[in-house]
């Protein structure tokens, strides 16, 4: 099963955050431009969020979670392998994300994995690794992904690299039906999975092994 999720949001909040974006087309800069927006004090706001980049990591934790909750809700998800899995969570979560694709257009995507503590997907990021390493202890299961060393522990945040790359492509994706988005998701999920599972290298390296150890 995905993750699920555990704490509580508050979706009016939310909300409000993302009718400031359609309207302004514009991310709200600070708490008190969003306080003004909304006919608030700024303390009030300031109680249940220190910072704007509290309130954006809070709704992104809110769309991984629908995410989850709705893979929970197929009941076909539970029989499924790492790959179809991983095929799955995207684009579910594109169908999650398509309602507020405005918003996340603005949202510098690039540069989120160099500053994680610094911008809203901490929570996401969070959540999305504790999901994928699931994903990888299934294959690791059902021999659909390699144990390596020292390369194995590194397979979430190659995939968490391969999220950003994927949301990045859809928000600039101009294709019908974002079918361009749907082949892009399927190409790099295919190929991510080729290269975890078991390969010619690997022969290469078990045989290097082999001859160093009877030379």
């Amino acid at each position: 099963m995905a993750t699920t999720p555990e704490n509580k949001y508050n979706p009016d909040r939310i909300s409000q955050y993302l009718q400031f974006v359609t309207e302004h087309k514009a991310r709200p800069g600070s708490i008190y431009e969003l306080a003004k927006y909304v006919g608030e004090e700024k303390v009030t706001l300031q109680r249940e969020y220190k910072n704007i980049v509290t309130l954006e990591n809070e709704l992104w934790k809110s769309l991984i979670e629908k995410t989850f909750l709705r893979l929970n809700a197929e009941p076909a998800y539970a029989d499924y392998v790492a790959r179809e899995r991983l095929l799955a969570f995207y684009f579910t979560l594109l169908e999650v994300l398509a309602p507020h694709r405005d918003y996340i257009q603005l949202v510098p995507l690039s540069t989120s994995i160099l500053h994680i503590g610094t911008n809203p997907f901490t929570d996401f990021k969070k959540a999305f690794a504790v999901y994928t390493q699931s994903l990888i202890n299934l294959g690791l299961e059902t021999g659909e992904v390699e144990q390596r060393t020292f390369l194995t522990n590194k397979y979430t945040e190659a995939l968490w690299a391969q999220c950003l790359f994927i949301l990045n492509f859809w928000t600039k994706d101009t294709s019908e039906d974002f079918q361009k988005t749907d082949e892009a998701v399927e190409r790099s999920v295919n190929l991510s999975l080729d290269l975890m599972a078991r390969g010619p290298m690997d022969s290469l390296v078990e045989f290097g092994q082999f001859l160093f150890k009877n030379r």
